[in-house]
């Protein structure tokens, strides 16, 4: 029974390591596809590559080795995790994307360095203990071990991510896994009876390094209004200068409001703003925003009635009320913690039509990848009776591959679209706002023939964003 509890819960710390790997990944280079696959690789090699060793080694190792042996990955994996891997992973991804190697060299790089040894070492539990059955249904044991395993990984990964990031917080989920090996490997230690005075020194060892990591946290926090690490998002809210308050998103602005009325500084807000109270209309859909500084300041117009909210963190209605604007938000508006692509085609199926449509999606530094698509654009028209309106990072002289893409996508889609620039300061990226049809001041976007458009087949926009921000990653 031991045995099962001991396969049961090293999966959790297996699978929840992984899922762990890719969210902190996410503050540092955002969330994408190539990232996932180069994380899912590296742990898939070090959990096979011991199942490669064992077999060579196995002949050669006593029973007192084996339990030894299982003791210490156990509990070396652990502090890996803890004092290294997860510590070091944004500043090590950080540090190699900023020599200039490609972003999918540098995942890799930083994943085999941080992450190849733990799991290797925790991977091979299955195979010790599998040494270690003494029965004649061995098998049959080995088979339910794998059998345990499995479900371990699927259970305790779905936990991770629907349990323990939104209630327990990213960086307490790391110290749970710290806990669940640790305590692992005092169970060995227990019905071994043996390295109790190794495992003593060392938990005493790990405490006081997080003790210290916890009391450095504090001391460098003390200029922040609230820091949270959800699911989706690092979080922070700092108030600077006399009267401004920002919030940041995995290290990117997010939204910005002066504290006495509430009212965003952003210039591309500012310039939304304006053109909502020159168009006036009722019905307003805005997809993922952070601060939601334009619902709550379009919400004071009589003629607005409803405005929807769209965001994949739950965590951003509360926190933005509480913490960012310090009020809480008209009952115009209506908050829908569920992905954007899902809400637009649960619209499509209500056959609710919006007279507005804003676009104000990022992680990171970019527009997520799978709101980038003909399709999605096309879902957009069919719950729009009036302007659509996207917000934009591009490149100041518009000549990247991600800006001409992006433009012939809605081009594409929404037949006619018009730019405009609205930057107030000198920088290599500017704002741009995009609409779906002619309107003062904006600019027609002409269509770049050479240039294909983004599909969900024609999967281009990953690396096309990494060209155009990768002197900034």
């Amino acid at each position: 029974m031991i045995y099962f509890i001991i396969v049961f819960l090293e999966w959790f710390t297996t699978l929840s390591v992984e899922i762990l790997a890719i969210r902190r990944c996410v503050s540092v280079i955002g969330s994408n596809s190539i990232t996932t696959s180069i994380i899912l690789w590296v742990i898939l090699v070090a959990l096979s590559y011991w199942y490669y060793m064992w077999w060579k080694l196995a002949s050669k190792s006593s029973k007192e080795k084996i339990i030894k042996r299982l003791f210490l990955n156990i509990f070396l994996a652990s502090i890996i995790y803890t004092v290294f891997s997860f510590p070091f992973e944004n500043a090590v991804l950080t540090s190699l994307l900023n020599t200039g190697i490609w972003y999918a060299v540098s995942i890799l790089i930083s994943m085999l360095i941080l992450f190849f040894l733990p799991v290797f070492l925790a991977s091979q539990t299955i195979p010790l203990l599998n040494e270690l059955i003494e029965s004649d249904k061995k098998s049959e044991l080995v088979w339910k071990l794998l059998f345990y395993s499995t479900i371990g990984s699927f259970i305790w990964s779905i936990t991770t991510s629907l349990v323990f990031f939104p209630y327990l917080w990213v960086t307490k989920t790391i110290i749970l896994n710290w806990i669940i090996l640790s305590l692992l490997s005092l169970i060995i230690v227990i019905k071994n009876k043996k390295y109790f005075k190794e495992y003593i020194l060392i938990i005493n060892i790990i405490l006081l390094v997080i003790f210290c990591k916890l009391i450095i946290s504090d001391i460098f926090d003390k200029n922040a209004v609230y820091a949270f690490d959800s699911s989706h998002n690092d979080i922070e809210i700092v108030d600077y200068d006399i009267n401004k308050r920002i919030m940041l998103l995995n290290w990117a602005y997010s939204s910005g409001i002066y504290t006495d009325t509430k009212e965003s500084y952003f210039t591309y807000i500012i310039e939304t703003q304006k053109i909502i109270e020159d168009l006036k209309p009722k019905n307003i859909l805005v997809v993922w925003w952070a601060g939601f500084s334009l619902p709550y300041y379009v919400s004071k117009f009589d003629f607005v009635e409803n405005i929807d909210v769209s965001d994949i963190d739950e965590n951003l209605y509360n926190i933005s009320q509480k913490y960012f604007l310090e009020e809480k938000l008209n009952n115009k508006v209506q908050f829908y913690w569920i992905p954007a692509e899902y809400l637009v085609n649960q619209k499509i199926k209500e056959w609710k039509k919006y007279d507005f449509i804003f676009i104000d999606a990022y992680t990171w530094k970019s527009v997520p990848s799978q709101l980038l698509t003909k399709e999605f654009y096309d879902w957009l028209n069919k719950i729009s009776s009036w302007k659509i309106v996207f917000n934009y990072i591009f490149d100041q002289h518009k000549n990247s591959n991600y800006y001409k893409k992006t433009l012939n996508t809605l081009n594409k889609s929404l037949w006619n679209v018009y730019i405009k620039s609205v930057s107030d300061f000198v920088w290599q990226y500017w704002n741009y706002l995009v609409i779906n049809n002619e309107y003062k001041w904006f600019k027609k976007v002409d269509i770049f023939k050479e240039l294909w458009i983004y599909t969900d087949d024609k999967w281009t926009q990953e690396i096309d964003k990494y060209m155009l921000f990768k002197d900034n990653y």
